[in-house]
């Protein structure tokens, strides 16, 4: 436990999986899981949206990734980092992702029905906002590009790199217990994830 006024940060020592918990007045005021990857990527932000319920020591950051996608992320480190945040447009971030939802997605199927008013390449990937609200959420199609199964965790998964742009690819983690189809390299896929950001080395 790193001890802080504030801040108080939990590491698993079997993974790369964090938990990180903010007190605020001796009382929790929030929890969550993070991990980091090997890979960091260049941004510049477009804005910041700090959340009030925790007197500004969360936020989600909007920006533009140097592939030219526009993406949110939530900054697990923002209790630490919240001024370079704001004082840097241009930051290189380790960008990773949660999976809650993963499915195998059939594309030729997917076009096949009359609804769709639009036809996509059997390659396509792509993501958008799961909502406004929650923009950090986000939906996808994307190409499995490397799965690594980790067994050693309080709660056992994989560690997933999909494509989700043809220029954009992150690692991402599912829990065992939101698997529900078997993981194959070059899979289409779909599903629903959220992101996660930190300067953190």
């Amino acid at each position: 436990i790193i001890k802080h006024p504030e801040l108080a940060t939990i590491e698993n020592k079997l993974s790369k999986n964090l938990v990180r918990i903010i007190f605020t007045e001796n009382l929790i005021s929030s929890a969550f899981p993070y991990f980091k990857s090997s890979e960091y990527q260049d941004i510049e932000i477009v804005s910041i949206d700090e959340w009030e319920h925790v007197e500004g020591l969360e936020a989600v950051v909007r920006c533009n990734h140097s592939s030219g996608s526009a993406i949110a992320f939530f900054p697990t480190d923002y209790v630490f980092n919240k001024e370079v945040y704001k004082k840097k447009q241009k930051l290189s971030v380790n960008l990773t992702g949660f999976i809650y939802l993963l499915e195998s997605f059939d594309m030729e199927e997917f076009n096949k029905e009359d609804a769709n008013e639009f036809k996509f390449s059997n390659s396509f990937c792509g993501y958008l906002p799961l909502n406004i609200d929650n923009p950090d959420t986000i939906q996808f199609i994307g190409v499995i590009d490397k799965i690594e199964e980790i067994r050693e965790v309080i709660i056992p998964g994989f560690l997933i790199k999909i494509k989700i742009t043809s220029d954009l690819s992150l690692d991402m983690f599912l829990s065992i217990r939101n698997l529900n189809m078997d993981l194959e390299l070059g899979e289409l896929v779909s599903g629903v994830a959220w992101i996660q950001g930190t300067l953190e080395k």
